[in-house]
């Protein structure tokens, strides 16, 4: 009996020394890190800029610089200006023909000498003659000189008129013995003096910067279709 006794306090201390299970930890799984969507910059709205509202020019200027245009077919003048302002130049304008004459030169080569030329300016073109009445000269008064338009082109006063984008009455002066109206004009991009005669409204002298054109001895509407066709 006491075998038994002894038996069942083992067991019992056997269980109690017997640690008890632990729960088991649940694993709970984590998300996957998704990417962060970086936001879109906000790019700013163009504001679009309207151009300042160019000033008007008075009635006066305007009808200054539309004077040619009813007072003059035809003109011709001495032109002195870049590229070399020693040398003079006589021009004769009528429509879209030009005829320059180049001055009197003591040296000249016979045969590959030529004093007037003939432009074009619709095509761009030029060609040359020797015009002296002397055989010395000019043996042969006939011959045809390809020149190049750039070379003998200057711009007239007419053309200066019509790059006017605007330009205001600043004053006036007596230039080459004829009264004159100046203009403070802009012509592309740039501040020009413009001095105008009253009578036909050709500039006869255009100051840009340091740059100085003039045209003198003006003569208008008496050059004919002949004086300046080849």
């Amino acid at each position: 009996m006491k075998a038994w006794v002894i038996l069942i306090c083992a067991v019992i201390l056997l269980a109690a020394c017997t640690p008890s299970p632990q729960p088991q930890e649940q694993v709970v799984p984590q998300p996957e890190p998704q990417p962060i969507e970086e936001p879109a910059p906000v790019v700013p709205e163009e504001v679009p800029v309207e151009p300042a509202p160019q000033a008007e020019m008075t009635k006066r200027v305007k009808d200054l610089l539309a004077k040619a245009d009813k007072t003059v077919t035809s003109y011709a003048y001495t032109y002195r200006g870049l590229p070399d302002r020693a040398v003079e130049l006589s021009f004769s304008v009528r429509a879209d023909k030009i005829k320059v004459e180049l001055p009197f030169q003591t040296v000249v080569t016979p045969g590959t000498n030529y004093d007037t030329i003939f432009l074009d300016t619709m095509e761009q073109t030029g060609v040359a003659y020797c015009r002296e009445e002397s055989l010395n000269r000019c043996p042969d008064p006939e011959r045809v000189f390809q020149v190049q338009y750039d070379t003998y082109f200057r711009r007239t006063p007419y053309q200066w008129l019509k790059l006017v984008t605007y330009a205001e009455e600043t004053g006036s002066a007596a230039i080459d013995g004829r009264q004159t109206i100046r203009l403070t004009a802009d012509i592309e991009g740039k501040q020009t003096l413009l001095f105008l005669d009253t009578f036909y409204g050709l500039p006869l002298k255009v100051e840009q910067g340091e740059d100085i054109y003039e045209f003198r001895r003006l003569i208008a509407n008496q050059v004919t279709e002949e004086d300046v066709t080849p």
